[in-house]
């Protein structure tokens, strides 16, 4: 659907006619709808879906509340919209329900809404052309057109064309269900629910398949070369001896085998004991090869445990040299401490002389205390005359609340009275509407009891072709046993013809005239069989055919009666299916719920009748009302004027009184504050000269004594350098008699305890090392003596020839088992299929499950076209990730999950966006504002990819976007602005609302919209 022209009246805030050209755009396909807040951008998309639905974008508000408030009462609310689908023209009108003035008298009338759609395919967008082929009238019509054209519902058409503000991210958090509905509608996926009905179906077919079985039988016998089963059975047994033959064969060819394998074991063994003792010997000789860096590892551990010994004086040296440099800080610490000490010292001497300076400052403050103290007893005349002046102001103010309280009491009255006619009206609309809801209620009743009927005939006609089948079924099998009764009562008669013919011939003598043809010549008289039928077996027989025969005349007879029923209950149920109509596809549940819905609706419009008397009596108890509290309200003001003007006099009197006294202290409170500042300030001077004598004098005292602990940390740091100087000397003095020729070597020669004791663990096991070998390789010796490097080349030979005359056994031996296998599998299958009609039941739960699985009874949830919409999902999914990637910086991927919410929900359709920055999945409803509003515009803009790649019949070439980007930042609105424009090489049009004023500098085309107290305009801007 792509949008040509739109032409409001009347609508929203457009007072007048307004005239939208989207050919105005000269071939952008990007646009902005830009203005200030109530200027009517999302109008713009409420005319459009409610042009085509009779519903608002947002779906919150009805056609009829769409007037526009600055439109004159002889204006109708009306929108036009034309728009291209496919290659054909539509343009649509119409008009909400509305009042208007009457044409004659006072008053106003309602008018019931209207809406008409036209093909106007190959005709200009003039309002004077003409309108072109009418498709349907009457918005209910109109709606069902609408609907069969585009292929969405109102909801589905919000939720992927016009994304209203506040819904953008609808389809985004959509539950599974109402994700699939969306779907089932885009992509004309009821197909599929045909499939999975079409399972039960096949069951029809199994009797041709039971026929196939009996083929597949014969089969076998051709394919084995025989003609009865009895010899393929005794085929197989001497195969079987033939095989135990055989494999006798095999048992000695195979013991040779065996034997000549051990040979060949031996002299592998014989060869591994010499390679072994060659080894173990080469082993030895490399471990002696490595006693120098042993030797070299035991000097270095000696070493090491000589500077183990010396740890002890070197520890005491440390400490030594740790107190010393103990002492020295804390002496420099105690000189710095004495620094700061002197400094505090000479400040304080300095604010000592400064506080001496101020002396003039506090005899000032000295004396303003005093005089504001004297002011006391003028002020407190003062507070009798400030008394009543503030109870003449509270006269006043009480008397203007209670003119305030009048006024809002007034206010509310004629709130609650246009409240009342309003509802008068809305009463008088509904008492009309009594009548046609009866006539509808009767009507819904009816649907209802039609529909209970149309259920109970679907049922019986069920019930009647179940019967039918297995009757039918019955039929079948009892012609197999009429047949077999007749070709067994034939074969009898033939036998027992033939048994009176032998018994004739033995009766016969050479020379006599046979009895039959009178010949005294019998060249080849008739020979008997094994056993001749008597006359009591032929009857029997004959017996049989007749009860198979009348057995089969009585199904038939049922069965025609059955086809009697079964043409009635479908034509019955076809009479009802006409009358119910559409009707038809709704269950008897719908149409009760519906039939309920309109008896409430009728037995509302009788209480509307009696609410209506109520609300007439209210309104005139309202004007009383109005009337007594309008004189109240003439009283109240006289009283407000008495008060001012009181309020008014005493003030002066207490202005002259005021002139005396300084305006800041003229209140008691104020001039008492005044006082204890005024103290607080002179005591503060004070103590400020209290506070610098005696800071200067304990400074002096502080100095002294850090200067003292300054010399005493001095002479301790000495002490400790002195004692640091003597333990070093004794350390090398130490280290000499130990062996070191100094420091350096003694501190290469130390090694950790564990290190020590890891050098001594590597010499130890060198040692067991080169004892373990040597004892292997004395053992490998005695082991390998006597033996002799055996031929393994002619051991391998002997082994070959014996396993090719095993192999060649066995290859005859296979053959054969081969052949039992093949005949064993013939008469497995020949009995197998034999038992096959009485598994046929079986075969019915087999289809029965493929039947559930198809309808959705499966561990996933997931029925056979819901299966095919999570495909269109994934697809769908897709196409979305393409744009997300770019607008979420590669961040965030949608995904489709199998997982459900619930045990018993359905699955398959659930979706949750992939974090790159975590690596995890989560919930959609996770997102923030921003990159849920990228989430669904890119999901928004896939769906429709898929939709006309799919060429399903539904054209989803335009796009509008209410809000949103206001939550994203600079580099986010790039993205998603980007992602827009790339789609006007695919011929898209897409609309954006926002009040995002980067977004005028970023898009050429805009449609402009400007606000005056006379309504609302628009126009084009582009370039």
């Amino acid at each position: 659907m792509k949008p040509l022209k739109l032409t409001m009246q009347a609508f929203g805030p457009f007072a007048g006619v307004q005239v939208i050209d989207f050919n105005e755009l000269g071939g952008q396909s990007l646009f902005l709808i830009h203005g200030p807040t109530g200027a009517g951008k999302t109008t713009i998309l409420d005319a459009i879906t409610f042009a085509l639905y009779g519903d608002t974008s947002g779906g919150e508000r009805e056609g009829r509340q769409m007037r526009s408030h600055h439109a004159s009462p002889k204006v109708e609310t009306e929108v036009i919209f034309d728009f291209a689908l496919g290659g054909e023209v539509y343009r649509i009108a119409r008009k909400p329900e509305q009042e208007r003035p009457r044409q004659r008298g006072e008053g106003m009338t309602t008018i019931a809404a209207a809406a008409t759609l036209w093909r106007r395919t190959g005709l200009p967008l003039d309002a004077e052309s003409p309108e072109g082929a009418v498709l349907a009238h009457q918005p209910k019509r109109v709606n069902e057109e609408v609907l069969r054209l585009l292929g969405l519902r109102s909801a589905q058409f919000r939720q992927v064309v016009i994304l209203p503000q506040g819904q953008f991210r609808q389809l985004l958090m959509a539950g599974s269900k109402e994700r699939e509905e969306i779907l089932e509608k885009l992509f004309r996926t009821e197909l599929y629910r045909l499939i999975e009905e079409a399972f039960k179906d096949r069951a029809k077919k199994l009797e041709e398949e039971v026929a196939a079985l009996r083929q597949e039988q014969a089969f076998i016998l051709v394919e084995a070369g025989l003609e009865k089963v009895d010899d393929l059975a005794e085929r197989l047994d001497d195969h079987r001896r033939e095989r135990d033959e055989k494999a006798q064969i095999v048992e000695a060819a195979t013991a040779s085998v065996q034997a000549a394998r051990e040979a060949l074991e031996q002299g592998r063994r014989d060869k591994e004991k010499l390679e072994r003792w060659a080894r173990l010997e080469a082993e030895l000789d490399q471990l002696l090869k490595e006693q120098d860096g042993v030797m070299e590892k035991e000097a270095r551990l000696l070493r090491a445990q000589k500077a183990a010994g010396l740890a002890d004086a070197e520890s005491v040296r440390n400490s030594r040299r740790q107190e010393a440099e103990r002492e020295r800080q804390a002496c420099a610490r105690h000189e710095a401490e004495y620094g700061k000490a002197l400094l505090r010292q000479k400040q304080a001497e300095e604010r000592l002389v400064e506080e001496q300076s101020r002396q003039k400052v506090r005899d000032e403050a000295q004396k303003r205390l005093t005089v504001l103290e004297e002011l006391a007893e003028k002020v407190a005349t003062l507070a009798p005359l400030r008394r009543a002046c503030e109870e003449w102001q509270r006269q006043v103010a009480e008397a203007q609340k209670k003119e305030s309280r009048l006024q809002m009491e007034l206010a509310e009255l004629q709130k609650q009275t246009d409240r009342l006619a309003k509802r008068r009206q809305t009463l008088l609309v509904e008492v009309g509407k009594a009548e046609f809801l009866e006539t509808a209620a009767k009507q819904a009743i009816r649907a209802s009891e039609k529909r209970a009927e149309l259920e109970a005939a679907r049922q019986r006609f069920r019930k009647v072709e179940a019967d039918y089948k297995r009757t039918e079924s019955k039929r079948q099998a009892c012609e197999e046993n009429l047949a077999e009764a007749r070709r067994r009562f034939d074969e009898m008669t033939d036998c027992w013809r033939k048994g009176q013919a032998a018994i004739l011939a033995g009766a016969l003598k050479t020379g006599e005239a046979c009895p039959v043809c009178g010949s005294t010549a019998h060249p080849r008289p008739a020979t008997g069989g094994a056993s001749v039928p008597t006359e009591g077996d032929l009857k029997t027989a004959e017996a049989l055919v007749r009860h198979r025969q009348k057995e089969l005349e009585e199904l038939q007879k049922t069965l025609a009666d059955l086809a009697a029923q079964k043409a009635e209950v479908s034509t019955f149920g076809k009479a009802l299916q006409a009358e119910l109509g559409e009707k038809a596809a709704l269950s008897a549940a719908d149409l009760a719920a519906e039939a309920k819905r309109m008896q409430a609706l009728v037995e509302g419009a009788r209480s509307a009748e009696q609410e209506l008397a109520t609300t007439m009596g209210e309104l005139e108890s309202l004007e009383k009302r109005k009337q007594a509290v309008t004189e109240s309200l003439e009283k109240a003001t006289v009283e407000l004027r008495d008060c001012q003007l009181n309020a008014r006099e005493a003030a002066a009197v207490l202005e002259e009184r005021e002139k005396a006294i300084p305006p800041e202290v003229r209140r008691p409170d104020d001039l008492q504050r005044a006082i204890d500042d005024a103290r607080f300030a002179w005591q503060a001077l004070q103590k400020s000269w209290d506070a610098a004598q005696r800071e200067a004098q304990l400074s002096a005292q502080q100095a002294a004594a850090a200067q003292a602990a300054y010399e005493a940390a001095r002479r301790s740091s000495e002490d400790a350098d002195g004692r640091f100087a003597a333990e070093e000397a004794a350390f090398v003095i130490r280290l000499t008699e130990a062996g070191f020729q100094d420091i350096a070597e003694y501190e290469r020669s130390k090694l950790t305890g564990e290190a020590i004791r890891s050098l001594e663990k590597e010499i130890r096991e060198y040692g067991r090392s080169v004892e373990r070998t040597r004892a292997r390789r004395d053992e490998a010796e005695a082991a390998a003596r006597g033996i002799v490097a055996p031929d393994l080349d002619a051991f391998t030979a002997a082994l070959e020839t014996a396993e090719s005359r095993r192999d060649d056994a066995l290859k005859k031996e296979a053959t054969l088992k081969d052949q039992i296998a093949q005949e064993e599998r013939w008469l497995e299958r020949y009995r197998q299929l034999e038992k096959y009609s009485k598994a046929r039941e079986g075969r019915y739960r087999v289809l029965g499950h493929l039947a559930r699985v198809a309808n959705g009874r499966n561990a996933e949830g997931v029925t056979f076209q819901r299966f095919v919409l999570a495909a269109f999902l994934s697809d769908v999914l897709l196409a979305a990730n393409e744009r997300l990637k770019v607008m979420s910086r590669g961040r965030y991927l949608l995904e489709r999950t199998s997982d459900r919410a619930r045990a018993n929900a359905a699955g398959g359709l659930d979706m949750v966006v992939f974090d790159h920055y975590t690596g995890q999945s989560r919930p959609v409803a996770t997102l923030s504002g921003g990159e849920s509003f990228l989430a669904a515009l890119s999901l928004a803009l896939g769906l429709a990819d898929v939709v006309q790649s799919y060429a399903g019949g539904i054209h989803l070439e335009t796009i509008f976007v209410d809000e949103g980007f206001g939550s994203l930042d600079p580099e986010s609105l790039d993205l998603a602005v980007k992602a827009l424009v790339d789609l006007q090489q695919e011929g898209r049009l897409v609309g954006i609302i926002s009040h995002v004023a980067e977004l005028r500098e970023r898009v050429d085309a805009r449609l402009e919209l400007e606000k005056n107290d006379k309504g609302s305009s628009a126009k084009f801007k582009v370039g």
